[in-house]
Parts: structure tokens; C-alpha cells; sequence
């Protein structure tokens, strides 16, 4: 009897490992379910980022485009604004007229350009003004010349 008993005692010690095992294995099996659930959630959510940020870029490259053809659009009108006939055409269109050669005035000025040398002009004399004798000749002669300018519409400041 010794030797069933030591026999069913095996049993019973196997079936208790086996039970232990069995709850390990079920153990085993949850880390690995829930692992596997976080890596897929993990998967789903840069998947998903990853769409956003590309739908986000076809945006931007939309965006992109568009302001390249509108500035497209904006040179060519400022090089329209520009061209010399349409100058040429408003110039006229505010009164100006086109310079002929006997119209042009030339100003030589002494020492331009550096290495140029000074040329001769006969200075305008400088209109000379009788000296004032009194302080109310002054005061007239200041007030004639303020109001003459007044009327021409200068400040004199």
C-alpha cells in the first residue's frame, strides 16, 4: 500500500503542478494579449497621427501654391505698371511733356566730379539792399517781405 500511496501521492503532487502550471500559463497568455493590445494601440495611434500630419502637409502645400500663383499674378502686374509705355502714356495723361533738346538745362558745379577741373561762370551779381536807417525801416522791410511770401503761399520756415 506504501507503494499506491506514494503513487497516488505523485499523482496529486503532478496534478497540483499541473493546476499551478495551468495558472501560469493562463497568466502567461493575459501579459501576452495585453501586450500585444497595447502595441497595436500604439500602432493605431501613430498610424493615425502620422495621416493627420500628412493631410496637414497636402494642406500647406495647397496653401503654397495658391500664393505662388497669386504672387505670380502680382509680379506681372507691377511689371505691367512698369513698362515704359504705360509711363510714358500716364506722364502725358498728367500734363507732362516730352524734354526736347533746347529745352534742357545743364547746371555745371565747381569740383563734381572730384577729379574734374573748375570752370569759370560769371556769378549773378547778388541784388544789393540799401541799408535801413531805423529799426521801424526794418520792421517795415521784414514785414513787406513776410507778407509777400504769404501771398505766394510759402511759409519761409
Amino acid at each position: 500500500m506504501t507503494k499506491q500511496r506514494s503513487r497516488r501521492e505523485k499523482r496529486q503532487e503532478e496534478r497540483r503542478q499541473s493546476v499551478l502550471s495551468d495558472a501560469q500559463v493562463a497568466i502567461g497568455w493575459f501579459v501576452i494579449i495585453v501586450l500585444a493590445a497595447l502595441v497595436g494601440s500604439i500602432y493605431v495611434i501613430q498610424a493615425s497621427r502620422i495621416a493627420a500630419d500628412g493631410r496637414r502637409v497636402q494642406n500647406l502645400q495647397a496653401e503654397l501654391e495658391e500664393l505662388k500663383r497669386q504672387n505670380a499674378v502680382l509680379e506681372r502686374s507691377i511689371a505691367e505698371t512698369q513698362s515704359l509705355d504705360r509711363l510714358e502714356q500716364e506722364a502725358l495723361r498728367l500734363g507732362f511733356v516730352r524734354a526736347e533738346p533746347e529745352n534742357i538745362e545743364y547746371l555745371l558745379v565747381n569740383g563734381y566730379p572730384p577729379d574734374a577741373e573748375p570752370v569759370e561762370t560769371d556769378p549773378e551779381p547778388l541784388p544789393t539792399v540799401a541799408p535801413v536807417e531805423t529799426i521801424g525801416e526794418a520792421l517795415g522791410l521784414l514785414l513787406q517781405r513776410r507778407s509777400g511770401s504769404m501771398v505766394k503761399g510759402e511759409s519761409g520756415e
